[in-house]
């Protein structure tokens, strides 16, 4: 039995889902990826990548409007002067303006190999510590990772919340109360997950507990 357990999970851990890949590498207290094998831990950073690419051409940089204004303003402003040279200076002036711009492909190309590679190098964190509130606090200095990591971590790790929901739901839905709007019942189950926070602002006292009456 011991043997067979221990197959089953050595079966899940070694074909996790890319999510999960992912996920553990936005996290800063695994990053690292030393619970996985080297194959699983390629896999994942390939997959990472692959969302940095995505994430990084929906997120926009500061400045950017005003840098491509001034962009086109220098193309207006060297085709006017191209214009203006003899042929061989333009030949010049052109060869010059398609270097710039290869050049600026190749800086923002850095930008974020550097931003993936100091991710890398980072330390992790102590796994009792939160990686939510580590998140909130560092989220500027890794701008593209923090959106990624708030794609990802944001999956629950079980279905167990979800079933509880549908428990309490069908505690509230009863053949009394069969009737119920659906947003009646969304209401209604929010109010009774929630009860607890509600008490506590209202400073009621454990004698006046309302479980019974959502």
């Amino acid at each position: 039995m011991t043997h067979e357990l221990l197959e089953g999970i050595t079966k899940i851990w070694n074909d996790l889902p890319v999510d999960v890949l992912i996920a553990s590498i936005v996290d800063p207290r695994t990053k690292s990826l030393k619970h996985l094998d080297e194959s699983n831990s390629q896999e994942a950073w390939v997959s990472f990548e692959e969302e940095y690419d995505k994430f990084s051409s929906l997120v926009p940089k500061r400045g950017e409007k005003r840098a491509r204004y001034e962009d086109e303003v220098d193309v207006e402003l060297s085709t006017d002067l191209i214009s203006k040279k003899s042929t061989s200076e333009r030949k010049t002036s052109e060869t010059i303006i398609k270097l710039e711009k290869l050049l600026s492909r190749d800086n923002q190309t850095e930008g974020k190999e550097s931003e993936i590679e100091q991710w890398k190098k980072l330390p992790q964190i102590s796994l009792n510590m939160d990686p939510l509130v580590w998140w909130s606090s560092n989220e500027n200095k890794y701008p593209v990772i923090s959106l990624i990591a708030k794609q990802f971590l944001a999956i629950p790790a079980s279905q167990c919340t979800t079933e509880r929901m549908f428990s309490k739901s069908g505690k509230i839905v009863s053949d009394l109360r069969c009737s119920l709007d659906a947003n009646i019942v969304a209401k209604l189950t929010c109010l009774q997950k929630n009860k607890d926070i509600y008490l506590m602002s209202h400073d009621f006292e454990p004698a006046d507990d309302i479980s019974n009456i959502i």
